[in-house]
């Protein structure tokens, strides 16, 4: 900051700096290859992270770094240079995906689609396109996510087993279970956990199987689907991968409330321990989901300040995605909340 001077809406910096740096600079596409490399370099090495460090400090890298990655991938797509794009690609779409930018996300990739040169690598485009379903099903297009879905799918097909072919069939398995085709769904989780094994992706394997057991849940096949969901617990803790983990932990949450097959303290702790790793690891959906499961579990207690609070924070993480259907939601649950919390201060002052 010492080095840098501002004069209205330009900066200057020291002379010295300054000269430094002309020569670099009297190359402006050469620059913005270079800063493109570097952070093509940063993606990289947060994507060789373990599971836990990505998502705890890495993920928080990213953050700060959120606009020069997004500047990097467009500037590797439009160059052209695949080497620089695979791990920006690769880190934003798991990055994105797990902060709840779903618009933000399919904004981006589908502009790096359109910079990407005509002779692309299949299977860069193919990751690319299947971001872009994901994205889509998730903002609730699915004729959209299908289409995109397919176009992935095709462009795979003759390179055989690969870490984007395990991946587009996981999302495809999604899309199907979204439209109700329950059976087809199971047997591409199937046919994604097989090609993630077969390639070594033990992470992608216990991912298929835990969306596996979320297709059983689904289909109100309750014992069947708990006894999935607790496998896929214990699958997504042995490869350390703790957006599974707190996933997991809600559907068991919220299959207890539903088939009546956990007490009340059960859900309740299966809620906080989604809540508390969520929270620790940034996973906002899964974060304000789970909040919001275990305030009904304490509305249910009658510990209505607690519930309160527990949709106050569901709230907070409402807000940082970009749902304004959700955030009315718990506004709307907060108030009934807090009347029940008033009717029973009430109530117990009426009795004593």
């Amino acid at each position: 900051r010492s080095l840098i001077r501002r004069e209205g809406e330009r900066y200057t910096v020291h002379a010295a700096i300054a000269e430094r740096y002309r020569d670099g600079l009297a190359d402006p596409a050469g620059a913005r290859r270079r800063v493109a490399t570097a952070f093509a370099e940063l993606a990289r090495q947060l994507e060789g992270m373990s599971g836990k460090e990505r998502t705890l400090r890495g993920y928080r890298t990213a953050d700060s770094e959120r606009p020069n990655l997004a500047f990097a991938v467009r500037e590797a797509a439009a160059s052209g240079d695949e080497q620089a794009a695979w791990p920006l690609v690769r880190l934003l779409r798991g990055y994105l995906d797990v902060r709840g930018w779903a618009r933000a996300g399919l904004d981006l990739f589908q502009e790096v689609e359109g910079l990407l040169p005509p002779r692309t690598d299949p299977e860069l485009r193919a990751w690319v396109g299947e971001t872009i379903a994901l994205y889509k099903l998730q903002l609730e297009d699915l004729v959209g996510a299908s289409e995109r879905i397919a176009g992935a799918l095709a462009l795979l097909k003759p390179l055989g087993p690969t870490k984007t072919a395990g991946l587009a069939l996981n999302t495809f398995g999604m899309i199907l279970a979204t439209q109700g085709e329950w059976q087809e769904a199971l047997r591409t989780f199937e046919r994604s956990a097989a090609v993630r094994e077969q390639i070594g992706d033990s992470v992608g394997a216990a991912q298929a199987r835990g969306n596996l057991a979320i297709v059983l849940l689904q289909m109100n096949r309750h014992p069947q689907a708990l006894s999935a969901l607790r496998a896929a617990l214990v699958n997504y803790r042995k490869v350390q991968h703790y957006t599974g983990v707190a996933l997991t932990q809600l559907h068991i949450a919220s299959l207890g409330r539903e088939s009546g097959l956990l007490t009340l303290e059960e859900r309740n702790e299966q809620a906080r321990a989604a809540l508390e790793l969520a929270e620790s690891i940034g996973y906002a959906q899964v974060a304000r989901d789970a909040a919001g499961e275990l305030a009904t579990g304490l509305e249910e207690a009658r510990q209505f300040a607690d519930a309160q609070e527990m949709l106050e924070r569901a709230l907070e993480w409402a807000q940082t995605g970009e749902d304004e259907a959700q955030r009315r939601e718990y506004l709307e649950r907060i108030q009934r909340v807090s009347q029940k919390r008033q009717a029973l201060t009430e109530e117990l002052a009426h009795r004593n």
